[in-house]
């Protein structure tokens, strides 16, 4: 009878761990035996991370005179550049716009590089042309 009444006892509590000492453990070692091989196979995958430096590396390698690029402005927000048009008679001479609203321009391929609404109100730059029959004019186009 004490093992009867032993018994009752576990019967008592079995209904309320039941979920947890028996389905809940097969259900995760299943669910670990069917997504081992997804692991397995996003190990052996390239990592985008490692690549995208390996590329970084690349570039600043194969650049003349191993030039990089620097941030130049003091720009806390929307420092994406928006566009980039190079100028059709001139060779080295580039212009950039920025989500921020200013407008860069160089003439020597890159190596420096000059404001030109340095003084002007803010207003986003989103594209840059060229006039066909005017190389000298520039238009912008915001929004």
């Amino acid at each position: 009878m004490i093992k009867m009444g032993n018994y009752s006892r576990f019967n008592f509590w079995s209904p309320l761990f039941w979920p947890f000492t028996t389905l809940v453990p097969r259900l995760v070692l299943l669910m670990m035996f069917l997504a081992f091989p997804l692991f397995t196979l996003a190990n052996d995958l390239p990592n985008p991370i490692y690549q995208s430096w390996s590329a970084h590396q690349a570039l600043k390698q194969s650049t003349p005179f191993r030039l990089h690029w620097v941030h130049l402005g003091p720009v806390m927000n929307s420092a994406r550049v928006e566009a980039v048009q190079a100028h059709p008679a001139r060779p080295g001479t580039m212009y950039v716009a920025f989500g921020s609203g200013n407008l860069w321009k160089t003439t020597d391929n890159g190596l420096t590089w000059k404001p030109i609404f340095e003084n002007q109100p803010v207003l986003g730059i989103g594209d840059i042309a060229v006039a066909p029959s005017n190389p000298d004019v520039i238009w912008l186009g915001s929004g």
